[in-house]
């Protein structure tokens, strides 16, 4: 397996693990909120997470230089990027349980909306592995 392969994994572990911690927190705080001011947070919530989303699919590895200074951002970024779509998606889940009562398919569709995002990732990172970028 090629190191940044590895260091990729590793990125999104590290992302999980952190999601999963900051989730029964940031819960807490917003089913709190109030039904009137639940919408207002959901528009917010749902720009930032077209904001981070739209910045992980316009990233690419390619552009990357092939040193170890420019693969530890480029992850850093791709991690960050990624934890925001995370707790986005999160937030996005307590506020709509908080409108409209639980939804599960709705749920299931958010954990499908990381997945890809996490997929996409280790996808643009086979793609320049296959045009030899990577040693």
């Amino acid at each position: 397996m090629n190191k940044i392969f590895l260091h990729n994994i590793i990125k999104n572990v590290i992302v999980l693990i952190i999601l999963f911690f900051t989730w029964k927190p940031l819960y807490s705080f917003l089913i709190l909120i109030d039904d009137v001011s639940a919408g207002s947070v959901l528009v917010a919530v749902s720009i930032l997470a077209l904001v981070a989303c739209f910045g992980s699919y316009t990233f690419t590895y390619e552009k990357t230089e092939k040193n170890q200074y420019w693969c530890i951002l480029s992850h850093l970024t791709t991690g960050l990027l990624a934890l925001s779509v995370g707790w986005s998606l999160q937030m996005t889940a307590v506020l709509v349980e908080n409108l409209v009562g639980p939804f599960g398919f709705f749920r299931f569709m958010l954990v499908i909306i990381y997945v890809s995002l996490v997929m996409y990732d280790f996808w643009d990172l086979n793609r320049i592995e296959n045009r030899g970028f990577l040693e």
